[in-house]
């Protein structure tokens, strides 16, 4: 009986010295903050992946939909409350990071198109120019076996005139050009990522204006919504997301006029990521994905002719294969800009670092009155 005991004493010793040994591992918590717009699917693709990254915490804050004071304020709120990593999905909040970053050293910050790095920040987006010529290119097509005597005319609503969004104007040009040389593009700003009210009142001058295809670069499908009211007006989407373990991508609700839309393929990038940050083996950098299409920016063709899909297919091969579409070698010719003046030469090429800080528009792009943003 002493015996016994003795073992039973022994085994509940053992076992209250094994389970103090046992330490939970250390959490690791990101909190992502972006538009509060609900439309904006590729905004969510930015946590697919994660959910079942081990021992990681997530939370995600809806910003308002425009910059102000308290953008700053729920950063520093959730840096009080422990986050280690704030992940910042839009241009319009750079400032604001780059102030809160400064004053935490300790926390990595990661934002979308800011152009702005530091020991603590990183900053992160999908080159868009072949993906944008190749859809000027389509849309383009498909309107004139459309309606073959009428020229090309492309309203374009934009959000802030920074490079991101003036080389992804000029590309989209250049394609459309490229199947119709008299093609043009009118843009209209909203100065801002998301204001549908701005964005229909916009969308609607550009079609009286002559416009027949439609397409933008801001965080919501107004554009298309108001493409899909006007009939004979076709739309280009541009926020269609692709989920980390799928090749089906979740379509925003672009409408029957849409020939293509752009898809975001955010989740293998921010996973790789913030793997590297959660073991300490990050550095600070600038990842803009140009020749790497493969990876964060892709297209969803919504036509269903034959010929659109191919077209698709032969300049995407071209482009691997290392077709530069600022190059004065091209169907087009020398590149001017919207002055009149010769900016790429036959036999001359813009290049990577070039592409990326690229502040001008081509030759058919009537760009209005803007503010311009630089990248530094």
């Amino acid at each position: 009986m002493k015996k016994r005991l003795r073992l039973l004493l022994f085994a509940l010793l053992l076992l209250l010295v094994t389970g103090c040994d046992r330490t939970e591992p250390e959490r690791f918590r990101v909190a992502y903050l972006y538009s509060n717009n609900e439309e904006v699917i590729a905004h969510r693709a930015h946590m697919e992946g994660l959910y079942d990254f081990p021992n990681l915490d997530i939370v995600s804050i809806p910003f308002l939909a425009h910059a102000d004071a308290t953008s700053k304020d729920k950063m520093i709120e959730k840096i009080d409350n422990g986050y280690d990593l704030i992940v910042v999905i839009s241009f319009e909040y750079r400032d604001y990071v780059e102030e809160v970053a400064e004053e935490y050293p300790n926390v990595i910050f990661l934002y979308t198109g800011g152009h702005k790095t530091s020991d603590n920040r990183g900053d992160y987006f999908g080159e868009m120019v072949n993906a944008k010529y190749v859809a000027g290119a389509v849309s383009a097509q498909a309107y004139k076996r459309m309606h073959p005597t009428e020229t090309v005319k492309i309203g374009y609503v934009a959000t802030f005139a920074y490079p991101d969004v003036i080389k992804g104007i000029d590309a989209f040009t250049l394609g459309a050009q490229s199947i119709d040389p008299d093609a043009t593009t009118e843009v209209k700003w909203t100065d801002s990522t998301f204001d549908s009210v701005k964005e229909t009142a916009l969308a609607n001058d550009l079609i009286a204006n002559g416009a027949n295809i439609l397409t933008q670069h801001l965080d919501s499908t107004t554009t298309q919504a108001v493409a899909e009211a006007n009939e004979g007006v076709y739309a280009v989407g541009y926020v269609d997301a692709l989920p980390i373990d799928s090749s089906t991508p979740t379509e925003a609700n672009e409408g029957e006029s849409n020939i293509i839309s752009s898809i975001w393929s955010w989740g293998p990038y921010t996973r790789k990521r913030i793997e590297a940050i959660h073991q300490g083996t990050w550095t600070a950098d600038g990842f803009y994905g140009y020749n790497d299409q493969k990876e964060m920016v892709k297209l969803n063709p919504k036509t269903t002719d034959a010929t659109d899909q191919q077209l698709v297919d032969d300049i995407f091969i071209n482009i691997f294969n290392g077709f530069n579409i600022f190059s004065g070698d091209n169907l087009h010719g020398p590149i001017y800009d919207n002055n009149e003046v010769m900016k790429v030469d036959v036999g001359e090429e813009l290049d990577d670092s070039e592409i990326k800080i690229l502040d001008w528009f081509v030759k058919g792009v009537i760009s209005g009155n803007y503010k311009k943003y630089s990248n530094k």
